[in-house]
């Protein structure tokens, strides 16, 4: 039968109202396909417009969403990226590459609770997934979260086992409570990547030496010194901390406490005074307190300190050195080159006491010919390899006017390791003085970065400030 005329009117304008109501799906279409267009062209935050557009016109694809979501935080717009990843995970389609990501947008925002509660969740209902497992240990580690931090260390090394990063950092969680599990890991960790041995190196001496002893206050006190020696303030504070809790008369112990406590921002007096207190004969707290007083400029306490520990024990090369770099705060260079060249005499088959002896000649330029050659030579000849001796080396030859010989070992020394800071500032020296303005900036300028924080940050950056303001 056929439709009256006037239902078949009201059929057509149902028909129209709903497709006037309907997204123009073409729109959305068009947007994606252009999207993807910008990230071939590397243009992150116009593809994170376009999927957004498309994920607009096209509501039955929510994974778009997400797209936007990474889009936008490829392109360094974290918070944008949060309000993407959300519209996604409302909708039920946030996946776990968009809750790592969420979470890394999260974290980037100074939300840290944040991310580290979208991560957890995101590990309980995945499981061990290795990108994940790595932010887990990046988070915790930036926390302190230390016993959980293991705990992820060891849950990425079951996916993962050939991660050597991952067992070093194992291998210092665990290195106050289980010495022995922490040098198997120190082990592992050389054994997959070589260039770890250089940090691997002090804290396997130090957890061997625990090792052979029963004492645990000084097993915990030695360890502690292994991990400061990498720059573990941290984890090294607990374990004096621990030492001291076991043998409260324990004056080494105090001293250590007292330094890493410096290092995290701290005072540190209180600890050193107890030191010294129950020891003043140690040499080690001696030495400590040398440290202190050279940190607050007081340079002739610092010398009386130093002095006294190099006393105490005359035939360590450690204090001979620090003797002389605190003669040398205090402007008294002949008695600091002779503390220097007490210390070769001591030790004289260790490469860094020669170096030592070589940098102060160059720097001061103080009997360099003399001096400071024979001395940058015998340690290259005891470490032929060491990127800081041939660094000195170029330091000598720049000081003697020779610039094409010191930029060859300077250039040498980056070979060894591109990351010495130092050896990028004496480039950048040597490009200076040959008029070679765009090298040297560049060599400045990664100096500055690699050693940011330190005085030789500060001094690339006066440099870069008087020839390239």
């Amino acid at each position: 039968m056929p439709l009256s005329p006037h239902l078949r009117n009201v059929l057509i304008l149902l028909l129209l109202l709903s497709l006037i109501g309907l997204p123009p799906v073409w729109l959305g279409i068009s947007a994606e396909k252009d999207a993807h267009l910008a990230e071939q062209q590397n243009d992150p935050a116009r593809s994170a417009r376009l999927y957004e557009q498309a994920a607009l016109h096209l509501p039955w694809q929510p994974a778009l969403w997400q797209e936007a979501g990474l889009a936008a935080l490829a392109a360094g717009k974290a918070d944008e990226a949060i309000r993407l990843f959300d519209e996604a995970r409302q909708r039920g389609a946030l996946t776990l590459p968009g809750q790592i990501a969420l979470g890394q947008a999260l974290w980037q925002t100074g939300q840290m609770q944040a991310a580290l509660t979208v991560w957890e969740a995101a590990f309980a209902a995945s499981g061990p997934n290795p990108e994940l497992l790595g932010r887990l240990v990046e988070a915790y580690h930036a926390s302190g979260r230390y016993s959980d931090e293991q705990e992820a260390l060891q849950r990425l090394l079951s996916v993962r086992p050939q991660e050597a990063q991952a067992h070093y950092r194992l291998g210092l969680l665990l290195a106050a409570s289980q010495p022995e599990a922490a040098l198997k890991e120190m082990m592992e960790a050389a054994r997959l990547d070589p260039t770890l041995e250089t940090k691997v190196q002090p804290v396997r001496r130090a957890l061997t030496l625990a090792l052979l002893s029963d004492d645990p206050a000084y097993r915990l006190t030695v360890t502690g010194q292994g991990l400061a020696a990498v720059n573990e303030w941290d984890l090294a504070r607990q374990a004096f901390v621990q030492a001291v809790r076991l043998r409260p008369a324990y004056a080494e112990a105090w001293a250590c406490l007292g330094e890493a406590d410096q290092h995290l921002g701290q005072d540190g007096t209180a600890a050193l005074k107890q030191a010294e207190d129950l020891n003043p004969d140690s040499a080690l707290v001696q030495a400590f307190l040398g440290l202190y007083y050279q940190r607050q400029g007081l340079t002739a306490e610092a010398v009386r300190h130093f002095g006294l520990a190099a006393a105490l024990e005359p035939e360590n090369a450690a204090w001979q050195a620090a003797l002389a770099e605190a003669y040398t705060q205090d402007g008294n260079l002949p008695l600091a080159l002779e503390a220097h060249q007490r210390a070769t005499q001591i030790a004289p088959r260790e490469a860094q006491y020669w170096r030592r002896l070589a940098a102060f000649c160059a720097i001061y330029e103080y009997q360099i010919s003399e001096i400071g050659l024979p001395a940058a030579r015998r340690a290259l000849e005891l470490a032929p390899e060491d990127a800081s001796a041939l660094d000195v080396m170029g330091q000598i030859y720049l000081a003697l006017g020779n610039r094409p010989l010191a930029e060859k070992y300077f250039q040498q020394a980056l070979k060894a390791d591109p990351n010495l800071a130092e050896a990028h500032l004496h480039l950048g020296l040597v490009y200076l003085q040959s008029g070679q303005m765009a090298l040297a900036r560049q060599a400045l300028q990664r100096s500055a970065e690699l050693a940011a924080g330190s005085p030789l940050e500060e001094q690339a950056q006066m440099l870069l400030r008087q020839y390239f303001p």
